[in-house]
């Protein structure tokens, strides 16, 4: 991965950010540093009408060791329709991620044991999970902890202290990203096999 030293404008942001770049399938994709939305793609958003449905249809598994935490997006997701399912630590996260089979995590990445960035690694190697969006949970805005959260696999970046309007977008741009179809390869091996632990999984863009 190589950070880049200008800044772009990032669409979900709606503000100039600073990225970095990594290389998927020998694509060169760019990243916002601050949530982790490829800053070639757009936001489509689905049509109001069709929301509902989607939420009741989508599971999200949460993964925080704090129980507030999961009380508070638990309860947040649930009035708003989504099928919940939570785990207080990373192997459990794991064991739930694999039973459940969740349409997308959202991930603590500063966890007791095993933390968000070894769970990112493990579930974006298994061939049955690399699909599933992760979005990372964050105490603070830190671009240096996205970014290496990005590199394990996570796809956006959200705040704890996110208000329901921001989670709600964030969970729709990141099932959204995973709906796009793949970039044509560039070269016979992807560049992601050369990446640490796991490799980038990156967003098509």
């Amino acid at each position: 991965m190589e950070l880049q030293s200008a800044s772009e404008h990032c669409p979900r942001c709606q503000a100039i950010q600073p990225t970095f770049q990594f290389i998927e399938d020998g694509v060169p994709l760019r990243r916002c540093q601050i949530c982790g939305f490829p800053v070639e793609a757009t936001l489509t958003p689905e049509p109001r009408s069709d929301a509902d449905d989607v939420r009741r249809a989508t599971k999200i598994l949460c993964v925080d060791d704090d129980p507030l935490i999961r009380q508070m997006l638990g309860d947040i997701l649930r009035f708003h329709g989504y099928v919940v399912v939570t785990a207080p630590d990373g192997e459990t996260g794991l064991q739930a991620a694999r039973r459940e089979r969740p349409d997308l995590i959202l991930l603590d990445v500063m966890m007791p044991g095993m933390d968000g960035f070894e769970v990112c690694r493990i579930l974006t190697a298994d061939p049955a999970m690399k699909s599933t969006p992760i979005i990372i949970l964050t105490a603070m805005n830190d671009p240096l902890l996205n970014v290496k959260a990005f590199e394990a696999g996570a796809v956006l970046a959200l705040q704890k202290t996110a208000d329901t309007a921001t989670v709600h977008r964030t969970i729709d741009a990141a099932l959204g990203l995973r709906s796009r179809p793949a970039p044509p390869a560039k070269g016979a091996k992807s560049a992601t096999t050369e990446s640490e632990a796991g490799g980038v999984q990156g967003v098509p863009a």
